[in-house]
């Protein structure tokens, strides 16, 4: 009974972390039931009514402003760990219809365009970062922790490295940066791209093509190849879907 009166107490009158606080620093309450009540109260705050409506709320503004940075209609599912960056139209970047996007996206300021074909996945933990242009096809799943990286993002020189590194925290990226090596990448319609995989700039992965975990492709994938390594390599060809 004492216990369900310091619950109740807790949840009206605390935040979720003030609680947790509480608990852990008690005299009274013993190691045992400590972790009892912790559990307690991460199911409650979790299931009451002022937390749910809490939660929607913070999802909705998060979507809002998600939406507000590509061009994706209302069939396009965002989570609390999406991040996308777009530091030039709303339009260059564009998400098509049914697409799920967990990772982040991010189109430099001397970026082209990012486009997402119909029903994607992105995974979290993905990055797709554009210093030109990223074009996904159709269907495409890409896992979880994946790089798709179409820039170099800073110069070879270690000098100008540096020097232009402090006028980037200062201003943010520059419109134009001709130092910095871009290139297009390209993934076509059913492809699958497996956990930790990095894409470099100027490759093109075909259609149906299969990248096995853990690989860096740095060439072309001919479409309906399984490829993996690093670097990725020829493993065998795929059947063609009917």
């Amino acid at each position: 009974m004492i216990l369900l009166m310091v619950l109740h107490a807790l949840i009206i009158f605390c935040t979720f972390d003030q609680a947790k606080r509480y608990v852990q620093k008690s005299n009274f309450i013993q190691s045992e039931m400590k972790a009892l009540l912790q559990r307690a109260l991460t199911f409650l705050f979790r299931h009451t009514f002022p937390f749910k409506i809490f939660e929607k709320a913070r999802d909705e503004w998060q979507t809002t402003e998600l939406r507000k940075r590509c061009e994706a209609d209302d069939s396009v599912q965002f989570f609390q760990e999406t991040s996308i960056f777009n530091q030039r139209e709303r339009s260059r970047i564009q998400i098509g219809e049914g697409s799920c996007v967990r990772g982040e996206i991010l189109l430099f300021n001397y970026g082209k365009q990012i486009t997402l074909g119909k029903h994607v996945y992105i995974g979290g933990g993905t990055r797709i970062w554009a210093g030109s242009t990223i074009h996904i096809g159709d269907n495409v799943l890409i896992a979880h922790n994946c790089n798709i990286i179409g820039s170099n993002s800073h110069e070879m020189d270690a000098k100008k490295r540096s020097s232009s590194y402090q006028k980037l925290l200062k201003e943010g990226h520059p419109r134009e940066n001709p130092g910095v090596v871009v290139g297009e990448i390209s993934i076509g319609d059913y492809a699958w791209i497996s956990f930790n995989v990095t894409i470099l700039k100027n490759v093109s992965i075909g259609e149906g093509a299969i990248v096995a975990s853990d690989s860096l492709v740095l060439e072309d994938v001919p479409p309906y190849t399984l490829v993996g390594g690093s670097p990725a390599k020829v493993i065998k060809k795929l059947k063609e879907a009917e």
